[in-house]
Parts: C-alpha cells; sequence; structure tokens
C-alpha cells in the first residue's frame, strides 16, 4: 500500500505544511522462482542460475524527509551450479544524515562466505527533486569480505567468448573509506586455486594464485601466478594516489608460457622483464623471447 499527499502542479510552489505531511507505504512482493524467467535469463545465456526471489521495501517519514529501506532475498539459491544457503542485498536512504547505505551477503556451508557494503552521501531535495551526490568533505566507505568464496558462481555472468569455467578459492577483506578526493585502501586480497579457459586464445589457465595488500604507500603484489603449458610470475608494488595507480615497479617472468593456441595462430613467452614508470607512460626493459 501507499499513503503520500499528492497535489498537481509545481511542489516548488508548495507550501511548507504539504512538505510536513506523513508518508508510509509498503512494497512486497511474494516468493517467486527463477525458473518462472528462464527464457529471458537464456537470452543473457544464464543458464545454471536458480531460487527463491523475494522483496520487501517500506517507505516512511514526511513529504519533505522520507526515508527508505529494501531487502531483495533468494532462497535455496543455485549460482552458476554452485549451491549456495541464501543470499540477499539491503539498502537505506535516510535523509535526515543524507546518505545512501547498501549491503549484501551470500552464506555458504552455514556461515559468512562473503559480504560487500558501502555508504555514499547522497541528499535530494525533494521539493525540486534536484540530487546532490557527495561533496569534496564528505566521507565514502566501501567494505569487501570473503572467507574461501568460490569465485564459480559468476560463471553464468561472463562473457563466453573470453571466458570460461572459472574456478577458484577467494579471500579478502578490503576497505576504502575517504573523501572523493582522497580515498585509503586497506586490507588484502587472496586468491587460491584458480583456474579458467580463455577460448578466444584457446588456452586454459591452471594454478592461478594471487596475493596482493595495501600498504601505506599503495599496493604490494606479493605474487600473481599462473600455469598455460609453462610457468609465469609476477611481484612487485604500485604506489597509489588515493585508489589510483601512480607508480609501477613490477617483475615479471615466464618461461615456456603459452599465450594463445589457436587453428590460426600459436605464441609461447620466454620473459624476464621489468615495469616501471606509470600507467599512461610504462617502461618495460628485460629479455622476451617468442616461439
Amino acid at each position: 500500500h501507499l499513503d503520500v499527499p499528492f497535489k498537481i502542479g509545481d511542489p516548488a510552489t508548495f507550501g511548507d505544511a504539504f512538505f510536513q505531511e506523513p508518508v508510509e507505504g509498503e512494497l512486497t512482493v511474494l516468493p517467486i522462482a527463477l525458473k518462472r524467467f528462464q527464457n529471458i535469463l537464456r537470452e543473457f545465456e544464464i543458464t545454471n542460475t536458480t531460487g527463491i526471489i523475494s522483496f520487501e521495501g517500506s517507505l516512511t517519514g514526511t513529504a519533505g524527509q522520507p526515508d527508505f529501506e529494501g531487502e531483495l532475498n533468494l532462497d535455496d539459491p543455485v549460482l552458476s551450479g554452485v549451491a549456495v544457503d541464501s543470499a540477499f542485498t539491503r539498502f537505506q536512504y535516510n535523509h535526515s544524515r543524507s546518505v545512501i547505505t547498501g549491503s549484501g551477503e551470500i552464506q555458504a556451508r552455514g556461515q559468512k562466505a562473503a559480504s560487500v557494503s558501502a555508504e555514499i552521501p547522497l541528499h535530494v531535495d525533494f521539493r525540486t527533486f534536484e540530487m546532490n551526490m557527495a561533496g569534496p568533505e564528505d566521507t565514502l566507505r566501501f567494505n569487501l569480505l570473503t572467507d574461501n568464496f568460490n569465485i564459480s558462481v559468476f560463471n553464468d555472468f561472463l562473457d563466453k567468448r573470453y571466458m570460461r569455467n572459472l574456478k577458484g578459492m577467494v579471500n579478502a577483506d578490503v576497505k576504502i573509506e575517504g573523501t572523493t578526493e582522497k580515498l585509503v585502501p586497506s586490507g588484502y586480497f587472496r586468491l587460491n586455486k584458480s583456474q579458467v579457459s580463455v577460448p578466444i586464445a584457446g588456452i586454459r589457465l591452471s594454478d592461478i594464485q594471487a596475493d596482493l595488500s595495501f600498504t601505506e604507500t599503495g599496493m604490494r603484489l606479493t605474487r600473481l601466478s599462473a600455469k598455460s603449458g609453462g610457468n609465469f610470475n609476477a611481484s612487485g608494488d604500485i604506489t597509489l594516489d588515493g585508489i589510483t595507480p601512480s607508480v609501477l615497479d613490477i617483475s615479471a617472468r615466464a618461461t615456456r608460457f603459452k599465450l594463445a593456441n589457436t587453428a590460426d595462430y600459436n605464441l609461447t613467452i620466454d620473459l624476464d622483464s621489468q615495469l616501471s614508470g606509470t600507467p599512461m607512460q610504462p617502461k618495460a626493459s628485460g629479455d622476451l623471447a617468442i616461439k
């Protein structure tokens, strides 16, 4: 149901009394199986994702200072063929704080496998419907937390020309906080036991490992490695300006690493190189042998 004041005309001309009127409303979408939308999902090549979806939302406050919140739930979900316990996402707009918050969570094996949350300053003037995003002094917050999260759940949502059969486990705790002009990241990201097929190049990358962490000056890549016939390994540091890479210092080595293996071309490399400079003007040095 929805109970809000209604008046024809330009809201900018309405008196204060109109915007002090209470508002109240609820929106409920009863549980419905995703398989009822399988024809639509198939159009997007989403064929191994199922579950029971539902939604509940509410509106409170006054016409001039309303608050919104809602929750979207997916019960008994199977994401890209991977069964998990549940998944949900929540959002809330608080007019008095001028902030919109959102969060999402995936439960697997009886525990939280992945969660993400964000808080973004947002002010809406409901007299003029003018929307003001974060200013230079406003604080933004973002957090990603995973515990042995199985990235196979993304397979249904990949472009199959470029990536297929993605596997791997992610453990991460990444926080980004600060103003729009000075966002500061912290935490770590680790990828283990990963592999993926790259159809356009005719190769499969296996034993992909990544270990990176944020430091006071930027991001440290302790390890990035993969196998494709041979081996590839990289490590180094990336200086950050906020969250934007500014200076590179990366070492990369490869031995008989296969970059392509199709009916039209075959490409294998040996590599011993150093990447420096900036992302816009990188400098590469070392040895590269193409076989």
